[in-house]
């Protein structure tokens, strides 16, 4: 589903394409860490195979050492492949656990002496390799928000100098000898001006976004205080050795409740990470849609590329991506009706794929859709999985060659079906249909029901990808 946008005018092409090349860092960035633990995965793998015995050794030893924390339990067949290939070094005795219940335990054979060094080494240098992985990936991450950041600004203050604060800024007579032209020195103090801004803290640059260029501090409210967080621990991370010290506690937001010791040295753990990923990504590309909304405050594709993006990160499970940009365009006043029942539709999702449809459930089912299309009426059944009712509008759609193949395998909205193989034979009818139609058998279509369903390519593929939405 998409809004048909007019010419896009060359400010909002450079603006497309350096928010999709964000967006794109950072989806090569997640793939960067995913692919690498695979990678650490697999070598790890590695290690336990050329090592079995030290490994299973030191599982015994570590279960001794914590009496009650764990107990070494196989499955019956690693019980036998264990005894088959180390019958001399092993064996499993039945012991009598509290309350009489009786379990069978892996333990080393009197007279056996297995050096476990080897596999508490590896062990080490695995944990060691995930940490480091995801550490240096949060710093990249920061780092690439800051370039971001910096190349927005540097567009905006380029028409707008006066935005940057420069107009009481004097430079002496030999300094203005050292610049070719009045334009070079404009450059160089709106570049110093930038890298004083990315020099501050998280908290100088929303301020600085707030007081300066008057962007609304209550489109990033949600996320705000997390990003705060990561910048602090990046700054453990690089200047003391990831050592919380008392600077960290004093500047932690009151919203961030995992409130670590002092001394203690901090992690990034795989949730932690991917959900400072996601809001990095929020905060920046919505900062980047009000940079844009000052430039050109009218530019219908402005809204229709965040309705974009929260399809593109809805296609890619990226629940908290989604609902930040989709919040963001329903809060725009100048969005049109069809941006905003899209953008609503893909904010319910958000919930709904998230497993936390309850806290929007009320919304949708007041959701007055009488006098919508029938794709959004087909929304609302399938949010409130009322499948049979979507299944027939679906039909409808399909039937009269409004709703191709490539949506019903694609959108994000019909994701519960497919997972439940509803709509194979709408898809077998819609590709029938596409086929005969392409072979020419179908000469006069019928006529369209009055609902978007196919997006118009916006710009140029390099400028910003054609997709559906919905």
């Amino acid at each position: 589903m998409s809004t048909e946008a007019n010419q896009a005018s060359d400010a909002a092409k450079i603006l497309v394409r350096k928010i999709y090349g964000f967006s794109r860092n950072l989806e090569d960035l997640r793939d960067f860490v995913e692919v690498t633990s695979e990678l650490f995965a697999k070598k790890y793998h590695e290690d336990v195979t050329k090592n079995p015995e030290a490994f299973i050794q030191h599982l015994i030893n570590s279960s001794k050492e914590i009496p009650g924390a764990f107990d070494p339990v196989f499955e019956p067949d690693m019980e036998q492949k264990i005894l088959d290939k180390f019958p001399e070094k092993f064996e499993f005795v039945e012991v009598e656990k509290a309350g009489g219940t009786k379990v069978r335990q892996l333990q080393s054979k009197p007279g056996q002496t297995i050096d476990v060094s080897v596999a508490a080494q590896l062990i080490e240098k695995s944990i060691k390799r995930k940490h480091s992985l995801r550490r240096n990936a949060l710093i990249s991450l920061i780092s690439a928000s800051e370039w971001f950041a910096a190349q927005v600004l540097h567009f905006f203050f380029d028409k707008y100098p006066s935005a940057a604060g420069l107009d009481d800024r004097t430079l002496t007579y030999e300094a203005l000898l050292k610049f070719g032209s009045i334009e070079d020195a404009r450059n160089w103090l709106v570049g110093n001006k930038i890298e004083d801004i990315l020099r501050g803290s998280f908290t100088d640059w929303v301020a600085f976004f707030k007081e300066r260029l008057h962007i609304d501090k209550e489109l990033f409210d949600d996320h705000i205080p997390y990003c705060q967080e990561a910048c602090l621990r990046r700054n453990l991370l690089v200047h003391n050795g990831g050592v919380v010290n008392s600077v960290y506690l004093k500047k932690l937001p009151a919203e961030i409740k995992d409130i670590p010791e002092e001394g203690s040295h901090v992690a990034v753990e795989d949730d932690y990470y991917e959900d400072r990923l996601n809001r990095f990504e929020v905060f920046f590309i919505v900062f980047a849609l009000e940079i844009w909304k000052k430039i050109e405050k009218r530019e219908e594709l402005r809204l229709d590329i965040g309705v974009q993006l929260s399809f593109d990160a809805l296609s890619r499970d990226r629940w908290l991506v989604a609902r930040g940009i989709s919040k963001y365009v329903l809060s725009q006043s100048d969005a049109s009706e069809q941006q905003n029942l899209n953008a609503r539709v893909n904010y319910w999702q958000s919930f709904k794929w998230a497993g936390d449809f309850e806290k929007v459930q009320k919304e949708v089912e007041k959701w007055d859709v009488s006098a919508k299309g029938v794709i959004y009426q087909a929304a609302k059944d399938i949010l409130l999985d009322q499948e049979e009712a979507a299944i027939q509008k679906l039909g409808t759609l399909v039937s009269i060659g409004a709703l191709p193949s490539s949506n019903i395998k694609g959108w994000p909205l019909f994701r519960s079906l497919r997972e439940k193989n509803r709509l194979d034979g709408l898809l077998s009818s819609a590709e029938q249909a596409e086929a005969a139609a392409i072979a020419g058998v179908v000469s006069d279509p019928t006529p369209k029901v009055a609902v978007a369903t196919k997006a118009e390519p916006y710009l140029s593929p390099s400028a910003a990808p054609d997709a559906s939405r919905g």
